[in-house]
């Protein structure tokens, strides 16, 4: 059988792509994203044949990826582990990592869930997510060095906020943290030493979870980057 990977790469027909797509695994996906020459992104799809959260059609995900491969701008396919893991747990985990910054470099880090959940995703790419907001968090925060991660439970999703105390974000600037290079305000100095490529790598990943995501900030009192997931049962 043909690597699936390299036909949807190469895919010039419904029938490539079709194969692809019915050969995974029951636990896995399939993501696309589609950007500009600049790296913008222009639109996101999943497709998963076990239907999860804001997962497309197989028949609207390949008209889609047609039309990707029609529009001359950059297409790429990226294979998401799709299954049910403990996102609770997954944030214990990557807060610990973290517990000696708390220890030698006297930041406060606070951890509050409301509950244990799970979700349905990525857990590495998750991971990645969480570990490039605390990293944004950390470069911003204020004087006080506090940094709040809280995971709070509704209905039918889970959010997750990362806080930090520092200037926050001017409103015109709020729509540009996401971009590529994003260097902000000499009020957020500190994120001139990072690659600017942190908040552009986590939008992406979001998107290709079907995840809803944002920033709450006024200047003056620190910003909080968030991300929500539908909760599935365990």
């Amino acid at each position: 059988m043909r690597d699936w990977k390299s036909i949807l790469v190469s895919a010039e027909d419904s029938d490539d792509l079709s194969e692809a797509l019915e050969t995974l695994a029951l636990d896995n996906g399939v993501s696309l994203l589609v950007t500009d020459a600049d790296g913008a992104t222009l639109y996101s799809a999943q497709y998963n044949p076990r239907g999860t959260m804001n997962t497309l059609p197989q028949d609207t995900f390949k008209e889609l990826y047609a039309q990707a491969q029609a529009s001359g701008g950059e297409t790429q396919i990226e294979y998401m582990g799709s299954m049910q893991f403990d996102l609770t747990d997954l944030m214990r985990q990557v807060m610990l990592r973290y517990g000696k910054l708390k220890e030698q470099d006297g930041y406060v880090m606070e951890f509050v869930a409301d509950g244990e959940v799970y979700i349905m995703g990525d857990a590495d790419k998750i991971t990645q997510v969480l570990c490039n907001l605390i990293g944004n968090a950390i470069n911003y925060t204020g004087a006080d060095k506090k940094i709040i991660v809280r995971q709070s439970l509704h209905e039918h999703h889970v959010r997750v906020d990362v806080i930090d105390s520092g200037e926050g974000i001017a409103a015109q600037d709020i729509p540009y943290v996401w971009d590529r290079y994003y260097k902000g305000d000499k009020a957020r100095k500190r994120l001139v030493s990072g690659t600017g490529l942190g908040l552009s790598i986590v939008q992406k990943i979001l998107e290709l979870h079907g995840a809803t995501y944002g920033v709450e900030s006024k200047p003056g009192m620190g910003a909080d980057f968030w991300f929500a997931f539908e909760i599935v049962e365990k």
